[in-house]
């Protein structure tokens, strides 16, 4: 196969930095590619193409401006001239460009090749005889067009807004007569004409087309005959126009062994972009040379734009030879420590041939600062884990000890409801021993009157015990996350308070969709409640509100459980509601507050439930708003 020196057009291609827009524009003239270099000191620093021309034409410069002054120039892709066609053509899809600057091995610049060029110049069965244009268009690209009567300015207008290369001129009754491309802009530029004239008048005409039955190296073989990059693709059966069809869409969609190529190595590149971060090469064996093809901006950063480099500059031959090594024996090479500019790396490296070419995927990850800092590591470790095993042990008393405050102070209030709920069972159980001792005072106590005497006062008694029980069971330490209802700890907290809230007159209304399940500690998520319930009855009866109500609301919003809690107590003044979280304060007084209820509870809902609390003021109250992630 041919290499690139065989095919490089090296005449009128080039023009120097400091030259005007003018005489770039007269080289792109004279150019037959399309597209010109802007050299410095004999290296190539950037290209103008086609498509700049439509830039220049919609900024309205002054054409005396240096090619420095309008142009920035940043990355530019170039190949040796040495490499073979194969070889472009894989730069050219890897890449998404359509034009390549060749070099010599000094990296002076040589001239340019194209997409078209090289297709132009690819053995007869890249194409396979069997490939026909209706394989692989597929309307694949939509047909731009303007009425032949609107003006150049307004052409220009619509392919510089959609970023096209050309535009499809019709007539009144919508058909093609015409084609206004990149190239023409040059032309236009070149003879000073106005921009203000019909497309009609410097269109080419008329338009080339093709069928989409067409083999693809007969279409090839019109471009070239007809110097052109686009074609238009006519339906068989009705002769409508189906698609625009380009250099780059055959270059893209080419067959045989080179579209199993493309296609393998596009899939290699898609899969390497899943490693953010590190820096990635892939690496192309040329004849004897082993190139560096596609880098990712990682690599490009870490070690300078070394695309259709040799490998070898940049991994030290006998590292390679080590590398390829462990490549025969295991089909990989991964976790390979080497040093690169007096940087250490990690290499991972995939392997595989494509027909009879090889191809390296190479993945390299900095892991500089761990060597450079290896020999004090050990230290550092035992010095950092040491004071981090302090501060979480520090941390952890801390939160043990105010989270035992918080539960006395819990259970100080419980025991006060507890002696609340006993009030009537201890009162009932007192009239009946009075009663029967008053029968038995009468001597009229028989075996009935002692049986009734036995089972009603059992039934106090065990209404007494339950209410031990639940309190009991609602302080209950927990070790293991257990599966619970949402609803059920709700209701149980409501039942605690129920006798308080009973005597305060406090209307409690609990409203909910469907039941809702979650895993974690369900004693710990209802003594939140009680807290939060606990707040707002306090808060009703300190503002003397007349008529107290406390709402709940349990919902499933967005694949989230969200628990909203409202009283209509006044709400929380604005100079103290940001600090109703910090532990020890508190409104109550040292007397009635500890200050750690709110402070436990948001530990408990975000800590240990994983999940969120908001507390704001809303329609002449507070809404506690609890968020949940679902089971």
């Amino acid at each position: 196969m041919s290499t690139i020196k065989d095919i490089v057009v090296s005449d009128n291609i080039a023009v120097k930095e400091t030259d005007s827009l003018e005489v770039a524009i007269d080289m792109m003239h004279k150019s037959e590619l399309g597209v010109i270099a802007v050299v410095r000191h004999d290296k190539a620093i950037g290209i103008i193409t086609e498509k700049d021309i439509i830039t220049i034409i919609n900024s309205d410069i002054d054409m005396n401006t240096s090619v420095k002054s309008f142009f920035k120039f940043y990355f530019l892709i170039t190949i040796h001239e040495t490499r073979s066609i194969e070889h472009a053509l894989h730069m050219f899809v890897n890449n998404s460009i359509r034009r390549l600057v060749v070099v010599d091995s000094k990296d002076k610049f040589i001239g340019m090749i194209t997409q078209d060029y090289v297709l132009k110049h690819l053995d007869d069965d890249a194409f396979k005889t069997n490939l026909k244009i209706s394989n692989f268009i597929g309307g694949n690209l939509e047909i731009i067009s303007l009425n032949k009567k609107k003006t150049i300015a307004q052409a220009f207008k619509v392919m510089h807004d959609l970023d096209i290369g050309s535009i499809i001129a019709v007539d009144d009754n919508n058909k093609p007569v015409g084609i206004l491309t990149e190239k023409d802009s040059i032309k236009i530029l070149y003879t000073h004409k106005t921009t203000d004239i019909a497309i009609s008048s410097v269109m080419s005409s008329p338009v080339i087309t093709v069928y989409e039955n067409a083999y693809v190296k007969d279409v090839v073989k019109t471009m070239d005959i007809n110097k052109i990059r686009r074609v238009l693709v006519l339906d068989k059966n009705t002769n409508l126009a189906v698609s625009m069809l380009s250099t780059r869409d055959i270059s893209h969609n080419l067959e045989g062994n080179y579209k199993n190529i493309l296609e393998s190595k596009l899939k290699n590149i898609k899969n390497s972009l899943n490693y953010i971060g590190e820096s990635i090469l892939e690496v192309y064996r040329d004849k004897d040379e082993i190139v560096i093809q596609w880098m990712n901006d990682s690599a490009i950063n870490n070690f300078g734009n070394m695309i259709d480099k040799n490998l070898d500059e940049l991994i030290a031959i006998d590292v390679l030879d080590n590398i390829y090594k462990k490549i025969k024996l295991e089909g990989e090479c991964s976790k390979y420590k080497i040093e690169i500019n007096k940087q250490y790396f990690e290499l991972m490296c995939s392997h595989h041939f494509v027909g009879s070419n090889e191809i390296l995927l190479i993945i390299l990850r900095d892991i500089s600062i761990y060597e450079k800092a290896r020999m004090n590591a050990e230290e550092a470790k035992y010095i950092l884990e040491t004071r981090v095993e302090e501060e979480i042990a520090k941390n952890k008393q801390q939160e043990m000890l105010m989270f035992q405050q918080s539960r006395l102070a819990q259970m100080g209030e419980m025991i006060s409801m507890i002696a609340h709920q006993w009030r009537q069972p201890l009162n009932s159980l007192s009239i009946l021993t009075q009663t029967i001792y008053s029968i038995y005072k009468k001597k009229k106590l028989d075996n009935e009157l002692m049986n009734e005497f036995n089972q009603d006062s059992k039934k106090q008694i065990q209404q007494m015990s339950r209410t031990i029980d639940d309190f009991r069971d609602f302080f209950k330490p927990e070790n293991k996350k257990v599966g619970f209802f949402i609803d059920e700890s709700i209701s149980q907290a409501l039942e605690l308070l129920k006798p308080v809230y009973q005597k305060e007159d406090i209307d409690i209304s609990f409203q909910m969709n469907r039941e809702i399940r979650f895993f974690g500690y369900p004693n710990e998520f209802g003594q939140s409640l009680i807290n939060i319930f606990n707040n707002s009855k306090d808060a009703l009866i300190e503002n003397d509100i007349k008529d107290k109500k406390i709402s709940i609301k349990l919902q499933i919003l967005d694949e989230k459980i969200v628990l909203e809690i409202r009283d209509n107590a006044g709400g929380i003044p604005q100079t103290i509601i940001d600090k109703i979280y910090d532990p020890y304060f508190s409104t109550k007084g040292e007397q009635n507050g500890t200050g750690l209820g709110l402070y436990m509870t948001k530990l408990i809902i975000e800590e240990h439930m994983q999940g969120k609390i908001t507390i704001s003021n809303v329609d002449k109250g507070v809404v506690v708003k609890i968020i949940l992630s679902m089971v």
